[in-house]
Formats: C-alpha cells, sequence, structure tokens
C-alpha cells in the first residue's frame, strides 16, 4: 500500500509540472505467480485516485499493458478509475513456463506515444522477476531515455532486500553512451 501511495504522491507533483497532463502506463508480468500482486495494486488504485483528486490535479489518465512473451494493450489511457480496475480483473495468466519478456514490453511502452509532446509519460513495471530477454536491456535503456518516459518498478519483496529504496546508477553501453540517475 505505502508503494502505491509514493506512486500517487510522485505522480500528483508531475501532474502539477505537467498542467496534467500525465498518462501512466501499468506494465503488468501476466504470469501466474503475479495475481496476488496484481490484486493488492488493484486494490489501491481507487484510494490513489481519490487523493489525486482532492489534492486538485485532476484525474490521472492510466492505461495497462499486460505482458508475457508479448505486451497487448488491456486498457487504453482513462481518466475513469473504474475502468483501470476492471483492466486489471481482465489480465489473463500466462501458461506457466511463458517467457516473461519485459525488457521488449517496456520498449513497446515507449512506443505507444512517440508522436505525443508536452506529456510526461510514465511506466510501471509491476513483476516479480528479471525476465527472460536480457539481451535487449541496452536497447530498453535507450528506449526510455529517447522518449524521455519514466519507468518506475514495483516488484516483489525478497529476503535481505528493502521495501522501498533509491540507489544512485551509471551506466555505459557497449557504444559508449553513458546513463546516470537515480533508480
Amino acid at each position: 500500500a505505502s508503494i502505491v501511495q509514493n506512486l500517487g504522491k510522485r505522480m500528483h507533483a508531475a501532474s502539477k509540472k505537467f498542467h496534467s497532463r500525465v498518462v501512466m502506463i501499468w506494465l503488468v508480468d501476466r504470469s501466474v505467480s503475479m495475481k496476488d500482486d496484481q490484486a493488492a495494486i488493484r486494490e489501491q488504485l481507487w484510494e490513489m485516485d481519490q487523493r489525486f483528486r482532492e489534492e486538485g490535479t485532476g484525474r490521472l489518465r492510466q492505461s495497462v499493458v499486460a505482458f508475457g512473451k508479448r505486451p497487448n494493450v488491456i486498457l487504453k489511457p482513462v481518466e475513469d478509475v473504474q475502468k483501470v480496475m476492471e483492466a486489471f480483473d481482465r489480465i489473463k495468466s500466462s501458461e506457466p513456463g511463458t517467457p516473461e519478456n519485459v525488457n521488449a514490453a517496456l520498449i513497446y511502452c515507449t512506443k505507444l506515444f512517440k508522436n505525443t509532446r508536452g506529456i510526461k509519460k510514465v511506466v510501471v513495471l509491476v513483476d516479480d522477476d528479471s525476465g527472460d530477454d536480457n539481451e535487449l536491456t541496452e536497447e530498453a535503456i535507450k528506449a526510455l531515455k529517447n522518449s524521455g518516459t519514466t519507468l518506475y518498478v514495483i516488484n516483489r519483496e525478497s529476503p535481505f532486500q528493502e521495501t522501498e529504496g533509491y540507489e544512485n546508477y551509471s551506466y555505459t553501453d557497449m557504444s559508449g553512451e553513458q546513463f546516470k540517475g537515480t533508480g
């Protein structure tokens, strides 16, 4: 719950800066192991949306994309939180053993709004592992950077890990391009 509340605060701040022009894409792993996490996030959506409107920011436009082997749009951006909650209910689990191509899904999401300007684009990745297409990690990082898309990750807690934390990073890809920031 605290993670979704924190996310709501961040979306509120972004919405003020971008004059209520924020699109948030929930990018959800459709594996069977994620059903409980999907339900937990779904339960927090109403509260996050209510707080967002109470603070005078208007309604947050949200979209839902589910992924396994391939990503697909479950819901295009809407302001109606009830439709977002229903979209979470429509996510069908993939068969056990189905690849989880998280990087391909991230790249896909950066292309959804590639021709938009003046809109804050946010992807919230809801996953429980690192995925099966690590060879696309550099391409996914570049796509996020080049499209101006902010990425937040909600990942399952594991032993010896904080439930929430931030760490500075510096990364140089094979072509020598450097990426720095906090994640």
